[in-house]
């Protein structure tokens, strides 16, 4: 029975690794590229993410994808059984699911960086429980795949899983995982949860959130000084910055000083920026949105 955060670790570190080899979306160390705005006549876009997966591996991974779900869902099986631990009884030896599943219809525990956002909580929550008897039967061999891959004749309100829904469920629990283990949520942590749980509405039947892809842009952009202070429109250098790149609403900013003398840019995430107001900014001083 997961207890605490050493046991959730240890229980899923292969689910994890095996997540993070598989995952549809492009390895976290891949960045997608760099989206260069310094010079105001022309704009520098160079997509750095490399060529897309080898045919063969692609076709393997659509022969595995059911048991690639079986390790998403295992994962946030676990989430809920660690959000649940406060609640376990002395000498309690395990959770059925069926237990887990009642606890999750109720939005029930406390995990960091997950239970306190109620909208992220409760979505992840109704995905877990409309895929459980997609779970059962994967595990006991009774699962029916149509020629698309989606599952189908599943029992109760879902009857039916579709490709996109799986390959999200496995970034929704590669995702969730990464933030347990760090107990806390970034905005864009939660840009990107969204992300997944947009692509599983159906699953869950509430509105979508605003999101973004999981892909990682560099925003590289010149300031100046001006009153003594450095110049940046941060919402001006996001709308921008999303023209080129719709499918993200997250993006790492370097930003070099003019004729400061500097060498090294200021980094930091976008995002955060641009939903502070940011216009401005002192390099001495650290702010949330930079990078330390």
């Amino acid at each position: 029975m997961i207890l605490d955060l050493q046991d959730f670790s240890d229980a899923t570190a292969l689910e994890r690794q095996i997540l993070e080899w598989t995952s549809p979306r492009a390895p976290i160390s891949i960045p997608a590229g760099r989206i260069d705005f310094r010079d105001p006549s022309t704009v520098a876009i160079a997509a750095t993410g490399g060529r897309g997966p080898h045919p063969e591996r692609v076709a393997a991974m659509a022969q595995l994808r059911p048991l690639l779900f079986g390790v998403g869902w295992k994962v946030l099986d676990l989430i809920v059984e660690l959000a649940l631990a406060p609640s376990s009884k002395p000498n309690q030896k395990r959770w059925t699911i069926q237990a887990k599943s009642t606890h999750a219809q109720a939005f029930d525990g406390i995990v960091a960086g997950l239970t306190d956002d109620v909208d992220i909580w409760k979505r992840i929550c109704l995905v877990y429980v409309s895929t459980t008897d997609a779970r059962h039967a994967l595990v006991h061999r009774r699962l029916q795949i149509d020629t698309q891959g989606a599952f189908v004749n599943l029992i109760g309100k879902h009857l039916t899983v579709t490709v996109d829904e799986q390959s999200a469920i496995q970034g929704l629990a590669l995702c969730s995982s990464a933030i347990v283990l760090r107990q806390n949520r970034s905005t864009r942590d939660r840009l990107i949860l969204a992300g997944y749980l947009n692509v599983l509405g159906s699953l869950h039947g509430s509105p979508t959130l605003p999101s973004s892809s999981e892909d990682r842009w560099t925003v590289v952009i010149n300031s100046e000084m001006r009153s003594g202070r450095w110049t940046f429109d941060a919402r001006s250098m996001l709308q921008r910055a999303q023209a080129h790149a719709p499918k993200s609403s997250h993006f790492d900013i370097e930003i070099h000083l003019v004729g400061s003398g500097l060498a090294a840019p200021i980094i930091g995430a976008l995002e955060v920026a641009a939903e502070q107001g940011v216009t401005s900014f002192d390099p001495s001083v650290a702010e949330p949105w930079m990078n330390p």
